[in-house]
């Protein structure tokens, strides 16, 4: 598995209070690239995680903080969905 972190914008928790959802969108894009033994690839994608700019700014930044984590599932997901047993 080769994993490429492609963008990553987290707003703080200063610009999330004073500007709320006017802050913007925090982001986290990752390019993940699965290949067997031989080298051959099995799987390539890329994997976009951006929470609500409204809702990160209602959960006071939980939606922010919790980007990484979420990102983590996606990958999960996708290496599952992937990857069979042989």
């Amino acid at each position: 598995m080769d994993a490429t972190l492609t963008s990553l914008r987290i707003v703080g928790g200063a610009g999330r209070f004073w500007g709320g959802a006017l802050a913007g969108r925090s982001n986290m894009n990752m390019t993940v690239k699965l290949t067997d033994a031989n080298g051959s690839v099995i799987a390539e994608k890329e994997l976009i995680g951006a929470p609500n700019a409204l809702a990160s700014a209602w959960s006071f930044g939980g939606a922010d903080r919790s980007l990484s984590q979420k990102m983590g599932f996606l990958l999960g997901d996708f290496i599952l969905n992937n990857v069979s047993e042989k």
